[in-house]
């Protein structure tokens, strides 16, 4: 998957634990983020569409 250079805001401890565990961390910091996206959406039922 392509991933996107952005500016996040991230408060300094959590920083600061991902940067301690070495190289990559921003690779981390995303594996961390694809679970939490995986979990909610596998809990959120589908959303039914809309018929007009």
């Amino acid at each position: 998957m392509t991933k996107q250079a952005i500016s996040i805001r991230l408060d300094q401890d959590v920083l600061d634990f991902f940067r301690a565990s070495g190289p990559r961390y921003q690779s981390q910091i995303n594996a961390v983020l694809r679970q939490y996206v995986e979990h909610v959406a596998a809990a959120t039922p589908p959303r039914r569409k809309r018929v007009a």
